[in-house]
């Protein structure tokens, strides 16, 4: 029996995600250009705070393996991005690692390289189970979702097929700060005296998503939701939380937690989100 699960990333506002992207490009396109030398060293020290625009270029990720057969090897594809910001380059590599381990509950901590490594012999030993099973499928797309200043948001699109199990559009986000070289966690942009105000919006959207699941999923699930190192994403109306299916507990859906603009200034920093908004 092959179980098939599909989560669902174009919900509401992650829509927006990938609109936002097209038209930032396009104002960062359209910016005038300086009518003389003197008035674009003006705007440059004007500006000197503003990070220029993160441009990037897609890829496949190389794969490098001494046991990369035929076989295995074709089933895997992972388009990565290229930037000209090297710190960022290492991020995409880490966070991409940990995805990649994420797929087969791989807890130590690994380069590109080697996680790669690890998911291929995972394949190969599910292969040698049995003649007729098949070698793991993996693809993974990464984009930028979304930029505004300093913030970057990066977004992967995992799809899987692992020994009887097919997941699709498995999403996965990271939020960079490029100026302080930080990737941001949820608990670095929520204000400390907000953080009451802040959790009583989340457990409003986890006690519904709590009605919505099965009775045996509900009698397991925690009564408070945790969510300081959960994922987060940010678009052109607030912030908002995103949890995958089976994180919070076995058998639990996914869950997508949205802030209005007025929920986000009321509990971002400020100075975080005067430049994210």
């Amino acid at each position: 029996m092959i179980f098939v699960i599909t989560l669902n990333l174009q919900k509401k506002r992650l829509r927006i995600l990938l609109a936002t992207l097209v038209i930032g490009m396009a104002s960062c396109e359209k910016q005038p250009e300086s009518k003389t030398q003197k008035s674009g060293q003006s705007a440059q020290v004007k500006n000197a705070d503003v990070l220029p625009y993160l441009n990037d270029d897609a890829f496949q990720v190389e794969i490098k393996s001494e046991n990369c057969t035929k076989s295995v090897c074709e089933k895997i594809e992972i388009l990565s991005l290229k930037t000209a910001d090297q710190w960022v380059n290492q991020q995409l590599n880490n966070h991409l690692a940990f995805v990649i381990q994420d797929q087969i509950n791989e807890k130590e901590q690994l380069s590109l390289d080697q996680s790669i490594e690890t998911y291929i012999s995972r394949s190969e030993s599910w292969m040698k189970e049995f003649s007729l099973n098949q070698p793991y499928e993996l693809d993974i797309l990464t984009q930028v979702a979304t930029q505004r200043n300093q913030y970057v948001l990066i977004q992967f699109i995992v799809n899987t097929k692992q020994a009887e199990v097919i997941v699709k559009d498995r999403g996965y986000f990271m939020v960079l700060d490029r100026k302080q070289k930080k990737v941001l966690q949820l608990q670095d942009v929520i204000q400390k005296n907000q953080i009451n105000d802040f959790e009583r919006i989340l457990q409003v959207s986890y006690q519904k998503w709590l009605k919505a699941q099965s009775g045996e999923v509900r009698s397991i699930a925690p009564v408070n939701l945790s969510w300081q190192n959960q994922e987060w994403f940010f678009d052109g109306e607030g912030i908002g939380v995103h949890i995958r299916a089976n994180e919070i507990v076995k058998g639990g859906e996914q869950l997508d937690i949205y802030l209005n603009h007025a929920q986000t200034k009321q509990v971002v920093v400020p100075q975080i989100f005067q430049k994210m908004f």
